[in-house]
């Protein structure tokens, strides 16, 4: 089914006649060549029929000629006859009268040869009449269909032009937004283009700030260790300082008691509960 969109102008185009190849001029050549054929056989006929007539004409004139000659001759004999004598021109003048009948004989018989002919020419002619009525008849109604189909193709071909037309439209404007889409297909990959190279800078400086915390998490791994190493240190020289200063209160307490014996207890006491306090 052929859709015809009404909206595009211009709606009508003046189509190129079909060319020589086409099938409705094959078929008009073909019913045109039967037309003459038969034409032409009836042309022979009837030549044929009026060479005959001819022919019979120029026979019964011959025959009339011969005819005429042997009456001339028969009068001129009777002439001779009327000087040699009445016995002579009895016989000559029952010539004539035979002569006379056989004349008469031959032209009726070429009377009714030709009218045989020109009957059989009148029916020639009627067949022929006839037959170019019924071939003007089948070729207008073959003419008449042909413009019909014709009309019908038209149509068609019109139909199939406005579609190609719609058709062309729509692939031009599917063109042009596959050249847009293109442009920003372009476009989009520019911008790609720009954030992968960011991205790969990006991953660049993650890279570097990856070593560079490893190496900050070494250090600080390093100075905890340091740290730890510096704190166990400090724990020893701790205890040392502990024992040394527990030694030198222990000393100076011995050396306190031997000078002051009477508060020895009561100073025992306070450290007792020194020491009490500080274990609590």
């Amino acid at each position: 089914m052929i859709y015809m969109n009404k909206q595009v102008n211009p709606r009508v185009y003046s189509a190129a006649p079909p060319p020589s190849s086409h099938v409705m001029f094959y078929h008009r050549r073909t019913a045109a060549d039967e037309l003459l054929d038969e034409q032409k056989q009836l042309f022979e006929q009837l030549a044929e029929t009026l060479a005959r007539i001819g022919q019979a004409v120029e026979e019964g004139q011959m025959k009339q000629a011969q005819q005429c000659e042997q009456t001339a001759g028969a009068f001129a004999l009777l002439e001779q006859s009327l000087v040699a004598g009445q016995t002579e021109q009895t016989k000559l003048g029952g010539q004539l009268v035979q002569a006379l009948a056989d004349l008469r004989q031959t032209v009726t018989a070429g009377q009714a040869e030709q009218t045989k002919l020109y009957q059989e020419l009148a029916e020639a002619l009627a067949r022929l009449e006839q037959s170019l009525l019924t071939q003007q008849q089948t070729e207008s109604e073959r003419q008449r269909a042909w413009e019909e189909q014709f009309a019908k193709e038209e149509t068609a071909r019109q139909a199939v032009i406005e579609a190609l037309t719609v058709q062309s439209e729509a692939v031009r404007r599917l063109e042009q937004r596959t050249a847009e889409r293109e442009q920003l297909a372009e476009g989009m990959a520019v911008r790609l283009e720009g954030q992968e190279k960011l991205y790969q800078k990006l991953i660049d400086q993650l890279e570097l700030q990856h070593v560079f915390h490893q190496t900050v998490i070494e250090r600080l791994e390093a100075q905890e260790a340091a740290q730890y190493k510096i704190t166990r240190q400090l724990d020893s020289l701790k205890e040392a300082l502990y024992e040394r200063c527990s030694f030198i209160v222990d000393g100076v307490k011995q050396l306190f008691h031997s000078f002051f014996p009477g508060r020895s207890q009561k100073a025992n006491r306070q450290t007792a509960e020194q020491e009490e306090s500080l274990h609590v």
